[in-house]
Protein backbone atom coordinates (compact mmCIF):
# COMPACT_ATOMS: atom_id res chain seq x y z
CA UNK A 1 0.00 0.00 0.00
CA UNK A 2 2.74 2.52 1.12
CA UNK A 3 4.88 1.76 -2.23
CA UNK A 4 1.08 2.49 -4.29
CA UNK A 5 1.17 5.49 -2.74
CA UNK A 6 4.32 6.55 -3.18
CA UNK A 7 4.14 5.58 -7.01
CA UNK A 8 0.66 7.80 -7.22
CA UNK A 9 2.46 10.83 -5.78
CA UNK A 10 5.37 10.63 -7.70
CA UNK A 11 3.55 9.83 -11.02
CA UNK A 12 1.03 13.29 -9.85
CA UNK A 13 4.31 14.92 -9.27
CA UNK A 14 5.79 14.65 -12.55
CA UNK A 15 2.91 15.09 -14.21
CA UNK A 16 2.94 18.78 -12.69
CA UNK A 17 6.94 19.16 -13.06
CA UNK A 18 7.14 18.36 -16.30
CA UNK A 19 3.98 19.77 -18.12
CA UNK A 20 5.86 22.51 -19.94
CA UNK A 21 3.87 21.93 -22.80
CA UNK A 22 0.59 21.77 -21.24
CA UNK A 23 -2.33 22.95 -23.46
CA UNK A 24 -4.00 26.16 -21.93
CA UNK A 25 -7.47 25.29 -23.07
CA UNK A 26 -10.19 22.36 -22.88
CA UNK A 27 -9.14 20.86 -26.47
CA UNK A 28 -6.75 19.37 -28.15
CA UNK A 29 -6.57 19.99 -32.03
CA UNK A 30 -6.69 16.60 -34.45
CA UNK A 31 -3.49 17.91 -35.56
CA UNK A 32 -1.58 17.93 -32.58
CA UNK A 33 -2.08 14.48 -31.92
CA UNK A 34 -1.81 13.89 -35.47
CA UNK A 35 2.01 15.24 -34.49
CA UNK A 36 1.75 13.47 -31.26
CA UNK A 37 2.15 10.22 -32.77
CA UNK A 38 3.76 10.62 -35.56
CA UNK A 39 6.79 11.15 -32.79
CA UNK A 40 5.79 8.26 -30.89
CA UNK A 41 5.17 5.83 -33.09
CA UNK A 42 5.48 2.56 -30.18
CA UNK A 43 2.20 1.07 -29.41
CA UNK A 44 2.09 0.98 -25.51
CA UNK A 45 -0.10 -1.57 -23.33
CA UNK A 46 0.26 -2.76 -19.96
CA UNK A 47 0.07 -6.54 -19.02
CA UNK A 48 -1.72 -5.45 -15.36
CA UNK A 49 -2.83 -2.58 -14.05
CA UNK A 50 -1.87 -3.80 -10.31
CA UNK A 51 1.16 -1.81 -9.57
CA UNK A 52 2.86 -4.90 -7.36
CA UNK A 53 2.63 -6.94 -10.42
CA UNK A 54 3.98 -4.82 -13.46
CA UNK A 55 7.28 -5.78 -14.72
CA UNK A 56 10.12 -3.57 -15.93
CA UNK A 57 8.14 -3.24 -19.56
CA UNK A 58 5.22 -2.30 -17.67
CA UNK A 59 6.66 0.22 -15.87
CA UNK A 60 8.35 1.81 -18.83
CA UNK A 61 4.95 1.81 -20.90
CA UNK A 62 3.59 3.88 -18.05
CA UNK A 63 6.08 6.03 -17.98
CA UNK A 64 5.90 7.10 -21.33
CA UNK A 65 2.32 6.76 -21.42
CA UNK A 66 2.24 9.54 -18.92
CA UNK A 67 5.02 11.48 -20.76
CA UNK A 68 2.63 11.21 -24.00
CA UNK A 69 -0.29 12.41 -22.06
CA UNK A 70 1.62 15.32 -20.50
CA UNK A 71 1.35 16.69 -24.35
CA UNK A 72 -2.00 16.96 -23.76
CA UNK A 73 -3.34 17.85 -20.74
CA UNK A 74 -4.91 21.09 -18.89
CA UNK A 75 -5.37 22.69 -15.58
CA UNK A 76 -8.51 23.87 -14.40
CA UNK A 77 -9.04 26.81 -11.86
CA UNK A 78 -8.48 24.55 -9.35
CA UNK A 79 -5.42 23.78 -10.48
CA UNK A 80 -5.97 20.39 -11.02
CA UNK A 81 -4.59 18.27 -13.79
CA UNK A 82 -6.78 16.50 -16.53
CA UNK A 83 -5.87 14.37 -19.56
CA UNK A 84 -7.24 14.95 -23.04
CA UNK A 85 -8.66 11.31 -24.14
CA UNK A 86 -6.97 10.72 -27.21
CA UNK A 87 -5.37 7.09 -26.66
CA UNK A 88 -6.13 5.78 -30.11
CA UNK A 89 -4.04 8.71 -31.32
CA UNK A 90 -1.42 8.53 -28.51
CA UNK A 91 -0.95 4.87 -29.99
CA UNK A 92 -1.63 3.11 -26.74
CA UNK A 93 -4.02 0.92 -24.83
CA UNK A 94 -7.71 1.53 -23.88
CA UNK A 95 -5.99 -0.05 -20.63
CA UNK A 96 -2.93 1.68 -20.20
CA UNK A 97 -4.92 5.06 -20.54
CA UNK A 98 -7.10 4.07 -17.84
CA UNK A 99 -4.78 3.79 -15.78
CA UNK A 100 -2.29 6.68 -16.11
CA UNK A 101 -5.87 8.63 -15.92
CA UNK A 102 -7.35 7.13 -12.71
CA UNK A 103 -3.83 7.88 -11.32
CA UNK A 104 -3.93 11.49 -12.22
CA UNK A 105 -7.27 11.72 -10.62
CA UNK A 106 -6.25 10.05 -7.33
CA UNK A 107 -3.74 12.67 -7.31
CA UNK A 108 -6.23 15.37 -8.19
CA UNK A 109 -8.40 14.11 -5.11
CA UNK A 110 -5.58 14.10 -2.53
CA UNK A 111 -4.73 17.83 -3.23
CA UNK A 112 -8.78 18.68 -3.27
CA UNK A 113 -8.89 16.86 0.15
CA UNK A 114 -5.92 18.95 1.42
CA UNK A 115 -6.91 21.94 0.13
CA UNK A 116 -9.62 21.66 2.13
CA UNK A 117 -8.63 20.77 5.04
CA UNK A 118 -8.44 22.89 8.29
CA UNK A 119 -4.76 23.36 7.98
CA UNK A 120 -5.48 24.82 4.58
CA UNK A 121 -3.22 22.45 2.18
CA UNK A 122 0.58 21.81 1.77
Amino acid sequence: MKKSFIFIATMFAMTACFSDNMATNDSVSVANADTIIASNKEYLDIKTTIFEDMDKEDHYNVDEALARLTLTMTRDENDLVHFQEYHNSLNMSRTLYNYVNETNERGNKFIEERRKSPTGGF
